[in-house]
């Protein structure tokens, strides 16, 4: 978000999200407003997402059931009690005339998300349970599973297939058995398992489909693979835990191309094997499925041996396991430089019960050049530090001592995030320093000095570097697109110069990896075809996705950034969905102003903070997460780029905080400390600038309701008493 000392606006999303709102949210009806945002939007992140921005542009317009027919009257809208789009029915797959399957929510939006029939299929069921306690949906290609508790994901197809025993007639299908990979952990049989991706056209395919270009995400989605390439007659195919893929030796049917990679048709294997019969792949009239039994999977009359199936890799890997051992620190981040505004910021912060203050601190305010000393006499402080001679404003230190005194007296903590460099340190174009030991010599004098040692208990040593106006505008990506971004190499250099400033000065100082924005632009580099392409490295120059970023940063020099910090910042932030919605649940009525906009990517949603802690899993990082800013907006006008703060009234904001605070304190036991942004940047900042719609008290000081329910669950042990702050 934005920093309290910069005008520069956060998210940065409005390149592309700018123009995809007017489109895909209905703020302009015009085509070439809708044209360019899909182009934006495969900027963004790739084909998948782009169909998914077209549902979403075209189903924000108001549908009145069996209206919303396609124009070769194949599909039509399936309508809820309150007139709201919940699905849709496919008659593709049924008689073509009167009836199909339907598809609901949450299988709809979930396939949605995917990028539609186009790359799930047409459905072959209606959702039918099974004997593992989860509801399954099957598609021509894809076989989609929900269990009690979980969001939907793809269930592993093939695993299904080879456990039934089946693997004779998926050969005469030209689908190859699984293979034992001899591994003795998980991750030698993926590191095994990995390597059987010989074909290079097949592994083209898996990546771009699977996920847009970037392995990880391809394992996620479509699973690892289960055997190697192998030839079948007419083509080469490779089976994987989810999906498997054909590359085709000759021309094949209905204008398949020697060379072109096609998917296997995995749901209708399972019909077609006789796994999946009965009343689930029976086509229905709109909105009458059959009710099914229980399926089993049973083995469907072969009594083949399965072979030892592949390591199960989830579509959202699950978090580390544990109940939360320490209780969940709360903080406000907010201005308490000003010595009156401080005076009644601090006993709003004791009274909500919540024990830190965040204060973003302007380096450049601090330290100044050799030539300015001695114009300012008195007022220049001299300093060494690791050998150097140093100049700072006296002046600013006494005020800075004045603040951490008042504050540690009310017996609260103090993080300190540092921002902007001095203009004569910092890179040109930008705001960072050119030299990382800039940084590490001033954050030790920092928490050295005597007036000022002991009191800061945490630092944040920079801010949003996936941004170029935080970092450079030369400096994020100037290699794109080779990876890793140059701009992440430096910045490891940063933090590490940072951390070792630090903690040479105290080392009882927790260290935070700075916080990334979740922008969402440059995951065009994702997607092989468009890495090259100008759009793309436009993109990525400008800003990298934070979860693009955080795994480069992991992979810089086998991830030695570890060893440079306590704890991971991040920066969620809701826009107007409520704190349990996600990619896959929208919970807001269709009446709610906010029921099509800012939905369909990760960054738009308080979970965001999930999906980077897979991350750090992913690559062995199980260190404390602080959410160093987090909030909504509320705004009686609309702020350009901020527009959704008009969706949420403070009524609302006020218990999607409470509702967040729950959920980090019962679901999120690696979060150990979570900012509120912000307390009182209402005092200071004009309804014109977004950082007045994130504020909790209002002008006077008097408290809004995301403050009061807050308070309400902090004060109360982790518990919403108070009726209006329920979600």
């Amino acid at each position: 978000m934005t920093s309290s000392a910069s005008a520069a606006g956060r998210p940065l999303r409005s390149i592309a999200s700018a123009l995809y709102r007017r489109a895909a949210y209905g703020q302009t009806a015009g085509a070439p407003w809708l044209l360019l945002a899909m182009i934006l939007t495969q900027l963004v992140a790739g084909p998948a997402l782009a169909t998914t921005a077209r549902a979403q542009a075209l189903e924000v317009a108001p549908v009145a059931g069996s209206e919303a027919v396609t124009e070769d009257g194949l599909e039509e809208a399936i309508s809820g009690p309150d007139g709201g789009v919940q699905g849709r029915h496919y008659r593709q797959t049924g008689d073509g005339a009167t009836t199909g399957f339907d598809v609901r929510d949450p299988f709809f939006a979930f396939v949605n998300a995917l990028g539609g029939p186009s790359i799930a299929g047409y459905p072959v069921s209606s959702p039918f349970p099974a004997s593992d306690g989860c509801t399954y949906q099957a598609f021509q290609v894809l076989l989609l599973q929900q269990c009690p508790g979980q969001g939907v994901r793809l269930a592993n197809t093939f695993e299904i297939l080879q456990d039934a025993g089946v693997n004779p007639l998926l050969e005469r299908a030209g689908v190859g058995p699984g293979a034992p990979d001899g591994s003795a952990t998980f991750a030698e049989a993926v590191n095994t398992r990995l390597g059987w991706m010989e074909d290079a056209s097949i592994h083209e395919r898996y990546l771009i489909q699977c996920g847009a270009g970037n392995a990880a995400a391809a394992i996620d989605l479509c699973g690892l693979p289960m055997n190697r390439p192998g030839a079948f007659g007419p083509f080469v195919s490779q089976r994987f835990q989810r999906i498997a893929f054909q590359r085709w030796l000759v021309d094949g049917p209905a204008g398949i191309k020697a060379g072109d990679v096609t998917a296997v048709l995995g749901g209708d294997l399972l019909k077609a094997t006789g796994i999946l019969a009965g009343p689930s792949v029976q086509p229905h009239p709109p909105g009458q499925p059959a009710d099914s039994p229980i399926v089993r999977f049973a083995v469907a009359g072969r009594a083949d041996a399965p072979l030892p199936a592949a390591p199960v890799v989830r579509l959202r890997p699950a978090l580390s396991a544990g109940r939360r051992t320490i209780p969940l620190s709360y903080g406000y981040q907010g201005d308490f430089q000003n010595a009156t505004l401080r005076r009644q910021a601090v006993p709003l912060v004791t009274g909500a019960g919540f024990g830190w203050v965040k204060q973003q601190l302007v380096w450049a305010n601090f330290e100044m050049t050799a030539a300015e000393c001695r114009r300012q006499g008195a007022n220049c402080l001299e300093a060494e530090v690791n050998g150097s001679t140093k100049y700072f404003w006296r002046n600013q230190l006494t005020d800075l001592q004045a603040l951490l005194d008042d504050i540690r007296g009310a017996g609260l903590s103090v993080m300190i995030s540092v921002v902007r460099a001095p203009a004569f340190y910092a890179a040109p174009q930008g705001i960072a320093p050119a030299d990382p030991a800039k940084l590490r010599d001033f954050l030790q004098f920092l928490v050295s000095y005597p007036p000022l040692k002991g009191k800061v208990s945490a630092i944040e040593p920079w801010n949003e570097q996936n941004l170029s106006w935080e970092w450079g505008s030369a400096r994020l990506w100037p290699n794109a697109p080779a990876a890793p971004p140059q701009g992440v190499v430096e910045f490891v250099q940063l933090q590490k110069a940072a951390y070792q400033g630090i903690k040479a000065g105290d080392a009882a100082v927790t260290v935070i990896l700075p916080a990334l924005t979740p922008t969402g632009v440059g995951e065009c580099w994702r997607n092989l075809e468009a890495r090259s392409q100008s759009f793309c490295l436009d993109a990525v120059r400008l800003a990298i996705d934070d979860r693009l970023y955080l795994e480069f940063l992991y992979g810089v020099n086998n991830g030695e950034i570890k060893q440079y910090y306590d704890a991971l910042g991040v920066h969620p932030s809701g826009y107007n969905n409520p704190p349990d919605d996600f990619i896959d649940r929208n919970s807001l009525p269709p009446s709610s102003p906010a029921f099509g906009r800012f939905k369909g990517h990760g960054s738009f949603y308080i979970k965001r903070y999930q999906q980077l802690r897979e991350v750090q899993e992913r690559f062995g990082d199980f260190k404390p997460m602080w959410l160093t800013e987090v909030g909504w907006s509320s705004t009686r006008r609309s702020v350009p780029g901020y527009e959704f703060g008009q969706d949420v009234s403070e009524e609302q904001r006020g218990r999607y905080t409470a509702r967040m605070l729950e959920q980090l304190n019962n679901e999120a036991p690696y979060v150990s400390h979570v900012f509120i942004w912000n307390l009182n940047f209402r005092s200071l900042w004009p309804e014109s600038d977004e950082r007045h719609g994130f504020g909790v008290v209002d002008p006077s000081g008097t408290p809004l309701p995301a403050y009061t329910c807050a308070a309400d669950f902090v004060r109360h042990n982790g518990r919403i008493t108070r009726p209006e702050c329920r979600l």
